[in-house]
């Protein structure tokens, strides 16, 4: 579930448990650009098409969106179309992993910015994505101030009137604050604790910005930017809060980093389930780069990372029994 809303409480519908879904949410203050026919205000599908201004035309605190899926994807980004003879299962799981990952029901999304987009899994590095749009400033604040008149008359008839004669006043509507102020907003998550380690191998208590960074870009090219956030275990999963978002149209995104300590030995179990591959374990094995040069070397069942940096460690495997992919996972070496 993804909403411009404050979700309270959200619990899914399920099987032999419950018919209907429950939902909780409450308005939040969203700033508004409204001009034109390609303006765009609650959830879009092709968000990068919506004309979002510079500054706000209005606000407003009482306009819900929501915007339901079946779940969050998966981390395995399996491919969207049924491939040539692929044979299913009940559980819809014979050839390719289920789109939408059972282990993420009940998560959800939201965000106090005017237009937001559809989640998404970036095929090659694992990261979980929202685009989000709004102005880059609020609108204008203003206030009206009262100004006392003055007597219309001459000064010799003004003279003789009483001191304290009232003339009325004149009120007029200025804009109250001198610069543009900044239209910031806030995104949240709710992840599951099974689809958290489904899809970044962490458990709740293991995510914070050094495991799970949430990062801000505008496009391809741009560096990211790592904005307040704040990490909360919670009952069934965890609740990611993330504040001071500027705009126009950035993608929040969160994707795992891997620390590990020089001449460390890491579990092949532990590489997979951090890239967020182990579920396609069942179509095949899974490659892992070994390089010299970043120092990375298998050891039987095992890696050793014999280098203090950076590294882009690649993974080929198979979201299903007919396709290959690759992802790519961060690790630091200290």
């Amino acid at each position: 579930m993804i909403s411009n809303g404050a979700i309270q409480s959200f619990t899914p519908a399920a099987p032999g448990v419950r018919d209907v879904a429950t939902i909780v949410v409450k308005p939040t203050l969203t700033q508004n650009y409204g001009v034109g026919a390609s303006s765009c205000s609650g959830w879009s599908p092709a968000i990068e098409l919506c004309d979002i201004g510079e500054k706000a035309t209005y606000a407003s605190a009482n306009r819900l969106v929501a915007f339901l899926l079946p779940g969050f994807r998966n981390s395995v980004v399996p491919p969207d179309d049924l491939l040539d003879g692929c044979v299913r299962n009940a559980d819809g799981s014979g050839c390719i992993v289920n789109v939408f990952d059972p282990a993420s029901f009940g998560g959800w999304m939201d965000t106090d910015a005017s237009v937001f987009g559809l989640a998404s899994t970036d095929r090659l590095t694992g990261a979980a994505q929202l685009k989000i749009a709004g102005p880059h400033f609020q609108m204008d604040q203003y206030e009206t101030i009262s100004t006392p008149n003055s007597c219309p008359w001459s000064p010799s008839i003004c003279a003789g009137s009483p001191p304290n004669q009232d003339w009325g006043s004149t009120t007029t509507r200025v804009v109250k604050n001198t610069e543009p102020i900044l239209n910031l907003s806030t995104f949240r998550a709710f992840i599951p604790s099974e689809y958290l380690m489904n899809s970044f191998g962490l458990t709740p208590a293991q995510a914070n910005i050094s495991t799970l960074p949430v990062k801000r870009t505008t496009n391809s090219t741009d560096s990211a930017v790592v904005p307040t956030t704040t990490y909360t275990p919670v009952a069934g999963g965890i609740q990611i809060v993330t504040t001071g978002i500027g705009f126009s149209v950035p993608t929040i995104s969160m994707a795992r980093i891997l620390t590990v300590k020089k001449g460390s030995k890491v579990s092949t179990t532990s590489l997979l389930k951090a890239a967020g591959v182990f579920q396609a374990k069942r179509f095949g094995s899974i490659t892992i780069a070994t390089s010299a040069k970043n120092g990375i070397t298998e050891s039987g069942s095992s890696y050793k990372f014999s280098k203090k940096k950076a590294i882009t460690l690649s993974l080929r495997y198979k979201p299903s029994k007919k396709s290959a992919a690759t992802r790519t996972l961060q690790i630091v070496v200290k």
